[in-house]
Formats: structure tokens, C-alpha cells, sequence
């Protein structure tokens, strides 16, 4: 049985038609990925924005009391605080969150260890942490276990002001 150039050419058409239709396919995917991606950023994003907010305009000076005088913190203080740190967080979260959806490749850990040092630095910011670390996922805790049974001595028990991070 031969086949003559108008079969060969409807195979190859088929073929060519289920080939374009794999790469949309394939192309559609990856652009739910990327949305997926985009929306956590943005939901992260404005998470940090309103902590921004709730921090008033000058949490640096919250910032030195945390650091020199860690047992005269008001409530209001601990809000302010409260506020830096779980912004610190989010910075981290949402680097993880991104390579969650997107697979592309990005290392969280570092932004976790950024984001737990400036944490630690404080007294305050240690007891917040034990307080809140039942909701960090397996890996986080770990990452942040590592940070805070690490030998680094605090930039304020070294006597800085504006601890490492910040």
C-alpha cells in the first residue's frame, strides 16, 4: 500500500494541528502559574502596606526602646513592634510564596533568616516569636529554630541601636 503526497500531507497537517495545540496548552499553564504567582505578591504586598501603616510614622523610635530599655515597652510599643516584625515576615512569605507557584528557581531561606535575625535581635521580639511559632509551616521552623538557638549575640546586647536588619 502506498501512500501518495496528499495523505503524507493531511498526516503531517494533523500532527502540526495536535503539536499547537500541546504548546497552547502548555503556554496556558504557565500563565495560570504566573497569575497565581502575581496574586500572592500583590496579596503579601498589601498585607505589608497596611503593617506599614499600623506603625505609625516613627517606629524607629520604638525600634531604640525594644533595643535599650526592653522593659519599659507599652502596649502601644508591642502593636508598633508587632507590626514590624510580622512585616518582616510577610517580606519572607511572600519570597516563598513566588517560588511556591512559580518553581522558578529562588532560595527562601535566606529571606527567612533575614527576616528571624531582625526578629531575634530584640527581647521582645523573641517572646513574640515562641508566642506565634505553632503557625510557621515545618520548614520555616526549622529555619528559624536554627537562627534562634544560633551563638550570634544580639546587636543590642552588643549595645547598637539599630540592630542588624533594620
Amino acid at each position: 500500500m502506498k501512500i501518495d503526497w496528499k495523505e503524507w500531507l493531511q498526516i503531517s497537517s494533523n500532527i502540526a494541528i495536535l503539536i499547537g495545540i500541546l504548546l497552547v496548552y502548555l503556554e496556558i499553564q504557565q500563565n495560570q502559574t504566573l497569575t497565581r504567582a502575581q496574586l500572592a505578591s500583590e496579596g503579601l504586598v498589601m498585607r505589608a502596606d497596611k503593617a506599614n501603616n499600623l506603625m505609625g510614622e516613627s517606629p524607629n523610635i520604638v525600634l531604640e526602646k525594644a533595643c535599650l530599655q526592653p522593659n519599659d515597652l507599652t502596649t502601644g510599643d508591642k502593636i508598633v513592634l508587632s507590626q514590624i516584625f510580622q512585616s518582616r515576615m510577610a517580606e519572607a512569605m511572600r519570597s516563598k510564596r513566588i517560588e511556591d507557584e512559580s518553581n522558578i528557581g529562588l532560595s527562601y531561606e535566606g529571606g527567612f533568616r533575614y527576616a528571624f535575625r531582625s526578629i531575634f535581635n530584640y527581647e521582645y521580639g523573641r517572646d513574640w516569636f515562641s508566642r506565634g511559632r505553632e503557625y510557621l509551616s515545618e520548614d520555616m521552623a526549622e529555619i528559624a529554630d536554627r537562627e534562634f538557638s544560633s551563638e550570634r549575640v544580639s546587636d543590642c546586647a552588643e549595645g547598637s541601636t539599630l540592630p542588624w536588619g533594620f
